[in-house]
C-alpha cells in the first residue's frame, strides 16, 4: 500500500492537476481521497476501463502500476491515452509475463517505462523530498499506520 500511496503523493507534489486511483480494496478509497485523489475506480468493476477512458477524454497521460499484478498492468496499459506512458513499478514473481498489443504501442505511440526505486538518485532527490515534506506538499506521515 505504501508504494501506491507514495505514487499518488508524488504525482500531486509534481504538479498533477488531476489524479485517479484504481484499486480492488474499497478500504483504501477514503485514504486516497484524503490524499487528494480526484476520482477512484474499483478494479473489480468489469467496466472500469470503459469508465476511465471517457472520464479522461481518451485515457490518462501517465498510468502507474504499482501492485505487481499482471491484471493491474493490463488495466494500466488500457487506460493510457495515445502518446501516454504506462509505468510499471510493481514487482511480480520472476516468471510473470505481460501481454501488450503491439499495434497499440505503434499506432497510438504509447510508451512502456519501468521504474525501480523511483529511479531515485539519493544525493539529488532526498533533499528535495525533505523540502516537499516540510512545505506540506508531500504528506509522508499519512503512510504511517
Amino acid at each position: 500500500m505504501g508504494v501506491r500511496l507514495s505514487s499518488l503523493m508524488a504525482a500531486r507534489a509534481a504538479g498533477a492537476r488531476r489524479t485517479i486511483a484504481i484499486d480492488i480494496a474499497e478500504s483504501k478509497f477514503t485514504l486516497a481521497r484524503d490524499l487528494g485523489v480526484h476520482e477512484i475506480y474499483n478494479a473489480a468493476d468489469r467496466d472500469c476501463v470503459n469508465k476511465v477512458r471517457p472520464s479522461t477524454n481518451g485515457g490518462v497521460h501517465i498510468a502507474r502500476e504499482t501492485a505487481g499484478v499482471t491484471k493491474a498492468f493490463g488495466t494500466a496499459s488500457r487506460i493510457t491515452r495515445r502518446g501516454g506512458f504506462t509505468v510499471t513499478a510493481g514487482l511480480p514473481g520472476p516468471d510473470a509475463k505481460i501481454t501488450l498489443r503491439r499495434q497499440e504501442c505503434a499506432t497510438e505511440e504509447r510508451q512502456l517505462k519501468g521504474s525501480y526505486m523511483v529511479s531515485c538518485v539519493p544525493i539529488r532527490d532526498i533533499p528535495r523530498y525533505m523540502g516537499l515534506f516540510k512545505d506540506g506538499r508531500l504528506p509522508a506521515n499519512s503512510l504511517m499506520s
